[in-house]
């Protein structure tokens, strides 16, 4: 397996981090909407055998077992305190497994799943690293098979320190803040605040546009993308759905 490449970011250790994850994460209605768009994506495919890329304490997997109870799921995370929690959280749950792994080293055999969704987990795979991925997500999914893949992304493309993606950053992620500051979140607003300087100079958060995420995804092979915005859209998190072909 290849060194996970987002357990520790440079400015944030996701072991270190993994308690204090959903006390943040989960005071945040955009995220809340997030995970309910993409759950919404995966529909009727969760029926069948089901991938949590960058699971965390499992927030995902939760949703999806929600909706479609007994799904078979694998849950991969790069952090060990991360996939600690999600194995303790789900451990009466015999369609669960907890592995290590990240975007582009998936422990799993080729075509395994019918569905692999993702959250807020493949902007921190470096542009260099994008198109591996893509390919990676392709190789484990069933020819058929569906991506979900819900994430910040910008709308100016452009190399760190370019003014007009530095721009659109920086609208997006203060206005974030300040609606979370309007809605009583106030630690996910300084988290939010203090990755400002790692998303302009990509240390450790390589956001991009969405069209080049499914440039990436269509050279991998998936074909019938869709993009749906999560409210408030201004902020830049959306949902990509796609199909291996």
């Amino acid at each position: 397996m290849t060194p996970c490449i987002w357990r520790n970011m440079g400015w944030l250790d996701w072991d270190d981090f993994a308690r204090e994850y959903d006390a943040v994460f989960l005071e945040d209605p955009v995220y809340l909407n997030l995970l309910e768009e993409m759950i919404r994506e995966v529909g009727d495919a969760a029926s069948g055998s089901v991938l949590d890329l960058g699971c965390g304490t499992g927030n995902a997997t939760f949703q999806l077992l929600r909706a479609s109870p007994g799904a078979e799921v694998l849950a991969v995370d790069p952090s060990l305190r991360m996939r600690e929690l999600s194995a303790e959280r789900f451990k009466d749950e015999a369609g669960v497994t907890v592995e290590e792994g990240d975007g582009n080293s998936i422990p799993a055999g080729d075509g395994t799943f019918d569905v692999v969704m993702s959250s807020l987990t493949l902007h921190h795979v470096p542009r260099e690293r994008k198109a591996g991925c893509a390919r990676e997500l392709a190789r484990v999914l069933k020819p058929g098979g569906r991506l979900v893949y819900a994430d910040r992304f910008c709308d100016v493309d452009g190399p760190p320190g370019d003014p007009g993606r530095a721009r659109d950053m920086l609208q997006k992620l203060v206005g974030w803040a300040l609606y979370l500051l309007d809605h009583g979140a106030t630690r996910k607003m300084m988290m939010v605040l203090e990755s400002i300087p790692n998303d302009l100079k990509e240390n450790g958060e390589y956001v991009v546009t969405a069209g080049e995420w499914l440039d990436h995804l269509a050279e991998a092979g998936f074909e019938g993308t869709r993009v749906t915005g999560v409210e408030p859209v201004e902020f830049g998190l959306k949902v990509l759905s796609a199909k291996r072909a």
